[in-house]
């Protein structure tokens, strides 16, 4: 009996050349970390209004990625936004003016966002904005709205919303795409978002869940004006700023990140290392292989068939399972004929 194995991944990165990453490395020197990727001071946190708990980004292991990450505070009492506004409070990272150049967007430039966050499963918004992630202007007359946002919303059902807000003046402001919000609650998700900063500007959006692969949100519009007047660059912010009008919705939070990357033009934000086979064999009319390399947490597919000829999108699904926190993945299979072919699938953005 002959037994072919194939390894197949959806996304490889192809001529990556250049990308500024954000990894968490442990506890300590969080800021110092952050503000050596994004640089200047990037960090727009409510430590004065609560020194007693102390920086409100930390650093924590976390067991379904394996890894350290990035925990994000906020408390509704007493943290507001960095003691200057009291109705709302804000707790986010940002690239910014002293900033190097990679990482602001400017006219005409296609930038690309990858990073991985995790609401927490007992995570409540409000009726009014809580924002996770922002796309704004860096500067000028119009840069105190954001062009994009990804708000978690209280509603019925509660939901995560895609909100866009065109320049001053114009038209196409809204919502423009929704997701429950129970899809995302203590599981980790893994954003992808690419955009060509312009008038006729275009713009994509991927939010996949690591457990299962399966895509909870995605967006493209291929004629969006992103670009505010006489701003002269744009750009992303993460964490959590959200409104105090509505405290009773509202509990103490921790939102998770990890993994943050920033890629320019043909550059890429490449996706988790390819997983490679390390053992296979045949047991009691079974195949048996298991390998290495695997993104912790992260879903993987098995698919087999009979005929190597076959569209591989036809291909039967055998098995369905996770990375393991060792990076590590196996499957069993009941062999049914005299050939049998196998492929490996991870679904990458």
């Amino acid at each position: 009996m002959r037994v072919h194995l194939l390894l197949l991944l959806s996304l490889l990165p192809l001529n990556v050349r250049a990308q500024v990453t954000l990894k968490a490395d442990g506890p300590g020197n969080t800021y110092e970390l952050i503000d050596s990727a994004l640089g200047g001071s990037a960090e727009e946190v409510p430590d004065c209004s609560d020194p007693a708990f102390g920086r409100h980004i930390t650093e924590a292991w976390d067991d379904t990625l394996a890894k350290y990450v990035f925990v994000f505070h906020i408390h509704v009492m007493p943290d507001n936004d960095r003691c200057t506004a009291f109705d709302r409070q804000r707790n986010e990272i940002k690239t910014y003016g002293p900033s190097p150049g990679y990482v602001k967007g400017f006219y005409g430039d296609l930038c690309t966002y990858r990073w991985k966050f995790k609401l927490d499963a007992l995570f409540q918004p409000s009726p009014n904005f809580t924002h996770i992630h922002q796309i704004k202007a860096g500067d000028g007359s119009d840069s105190d709205s954001p062009i994009m946002t990804i708000t978690p919303r209280t509603a019925n059902p509660d939901r995560v919303e895609l909100i866009y807000t065109a320049p001053t003046g114009l038209s196409g402001s809204g919502t423009k795409t929704t997701a429950p919000l129970s899809g995302f609650k203590g599981q980790w998700v893994e954003a992808w978002e690419q955009m060509r900063y312009a008038s006729n500007g275009t713009y994509q959006i991927t939010l996949r869940r690591l457990s299962d692969g399966v895509t909870l949100l995605a967006y493209t519009n291929s004629s969006l004006n992103l670009w505010r007047g006489d701003a002269t660059f744009n750009r992303p912010k993460w964490g959590i700023y959200r409104s105090l009008n509505s405290t009773n919705y509202l509990r103490d939070e921790q939102v998770r990140f990890a993994d943050f990357c920033i890629a320019k033009g043909t550059d890429a934000c490449p996706a988790p290392a390819k997983p490679f086979i390390t053992s296979a064999g045949i047991a009691g009319g079974h195949i048996i292989a298991g390998g290495t390399n695997g993104d912790p947490g992260t879903a993987y597919y098995v698919r087999a068939t009979t005929n190597l000829m076959q569209p591989r999108s036809q291909w039967s699904f055998v098995s369905t399972n996770v990375f393991d926190a060792n990076r590590r993945f196996s499957f069993s299979n009941i062999l049914s004929g005299p050939r049998g072919f196998f492929t490996l699938e991870v679904p990458f953005l």
